[in-house]
C-alpha cells in the first residue's frame, strides 16, 4: 500500500488510546493518528512512499523508499535473496561457514515481524546492483539488527549509514525503544562504525559466533520506556 503527497488513508487493526505522533525522515514528514474507535490513520508529507503495517497494537511504517546521490533504500524483495546471501557469506560470515543461504533469507522476507531492506546502487550501465543489506527483527519494544553488511566495493560512500538511519528511523516510528545488535570482536572497523552512530558496547558474548569467535553486544536507546 503505498502514499502520496497529501493522501490520508485509514489502516485496520489494533490500537491503545488515542494520540498523535509525528516523525520525520529525510525531509519526509509522517504523522499517524490512534482514532478514537482504534483506527489508525497516517500520512506522510511531501511526496514519498511509504508501506503501513500494524506492529502487535501499534501502527508503523513498514518502509520509506529513499535516495541519497545514486543510492536507493528500500524493502528487498524475493529476487533480492541470493544476493543477500552471497554478500552475508562474503562479507559477515566469512571464517565461520555459510548459514544465511538465499532459503533462510527468503524465510526471513516472509516474516511480518522481520524488515530486510537493500541499498542498490546504479552501474555505470545504469543497472541497480545491491550495495548493501540489513535484516532487523522487531519485538515488543527491542528490535535487534540480525545481520548488516556493505559490500567491500561501496564502503566509505555513506551507504551503512544511510542504511542504519533507515533502521533507526523505522523502529522509532514502530515505537520502539531499542535496537540491539553484535559485531565480531576482531572487526574493529565495525565496531567504531557501530559508536560512531551512537551505539553503546554494552558486553560480550563469548563464543556467539560458532563457538569460534566472541561477539560484542551493541545498544542504542531511542526513546525511554513509558
Amino acid at each position: 500500500m503505498y502514499l502520496t503527497d497529501e493522501q490520508s488513508i485509514l489502516v485496520s487493526g489494533r490500537a491503545k488510546g488515542n494520540r498523535f505522533a509525528h516523525y520525520r525522515c529525510f525531509g519526509t514528514k509522517v504523522v499517524a493518528r490512534i482514532g478514537r474507535h482504534g483506527a489508525p490513520s497516517l500520512s506522510v508529507k511531501p511526496a514519498a512512499k511509504a508501506v503501513l503495517a500494524i506492529c502487535g497494537e501499534r501502527l508503523c511504517v513498514k518502509y520509506l523508499v529513499m535516495k541519497a546521490e545514486q543510492q536507493l533504500i528500500e524493502l528487498a524483495t524475493s529476487a533480492d535473496a541470493s544476493g543477500i546471501a552471497d554478500l552475508s557469506r562474503d562479507a559477515i560470515e566469512q571464517g565461520l561457514g555459510w548459514s544465511w543461504t538465499a532459503p533462510r533469507v527468503l524465510k526471513a522476507l516472509r516474516d511480518d515481524a522481520t524488515n530486510v531492506i537493500v541499498a542498490r546502487r546504479s552501474t555505470k550501465a545504469h543497472v541497480q546492483e545491491v550495495a548493501g543489506f540489513a535484516i532487523m527483527k522487531y519485538g515488543d519494544n527491542t528490535a535487534h539488527i540480525v545481520l548488516f553488511a556493505v559490500s567491500a566495493a561501496h564502503r566509505r560512500r555513506g551507504i551503512g549509514t544511510a542504511l542504519l538511519r533507515w533502521l533507526e528511523t523505522t523502529a522509532r516510528t514502530a515505537g520502539i525503544h531499542t535496537i540491539q545488535l553484535e559485531a565480531r570482536a576482531n572487526n574493529r572497523e565495525a565496531r567504531s562504525f557501530y559508536q560512531r552512530l551512537g551505539f553503546n558496547e554494552i558486553g560480550v558474548r563469548v563464543s556467539y559466533y560458532r563457538g569460534v569467535e566472541d561477539a560484542v553486544r551493541f545498544e542504542k536507546i531511542l526513546r525511554s520506556a513509558e
